[in-house]
């Protein structure tokens, strides 16, 4: 139905900031601002620690962007060729992984072609004041379309 379709795609919105902030692209940039954080633990360390760091962040870039693809992607495409089996499974999960790529490349490359940088004070103020309101209109909407409150 309308709203819930309407709301999913509010939600998804705000999945999708919340893509960018979690993997500091664009807006949310802040570790990589000098003049804010000094890169924090960044700036500390070298060699195989600051890989060690790099690593995890790819990890949690990869594994945010999975869940985004989990909730609002779920969708397999072994089903739609008839295959069963390991051969499915082993489809299924290249399909997966090739929809966190795309959903982590339109994160990536749009935020950060079309945003600056965000000082700290106004990305919790972004957070707050616009994202968590959005948030709640997007659950507001499902509930309203899947309780029947307007006929």
């Amino acid at each position: 139905t309308p709203l819930t379709v309407f709301g999913t795609f509010v939600l998804f919105i705000v999945f999708l900031l919340w893509l960018a902030s979690e993997i500091e692209v664009g807006y949310f940039n802040i570790p990589e601002a000098e003049t804010e954080v000094a890169e924090g633990p960044m700036a500390e360390y070298s060699g195989r620690h600051l890989a060690l760091f790099k690593l995890s962040s790819a990890l949690k870039e990869f594994a945010s962007a999975s869940l985004v693809v989990a909730i609002f992607f779920p969708w397999g495409i072994s089903g739609y060729l008839g295959l069963t089996g390991i051969g499915a499974v082993v489809l299924d999960l290249l399909f997966h992984t090739l929809k966190v790529f795309i959903v982590l490349f339109v994160s990536m490359s749009v935020f950060r072609a079309i945003t600056g940088r965000l000082r700290i004070t106004q990305a919790v103020g972004m957070f707050w004041g616009r994202i968590l309101p959005m948030s709640f209109i997007g659950v507001l909407l499902i509930v309203i379309d899947v309780l029947g409150v307007i006929a």
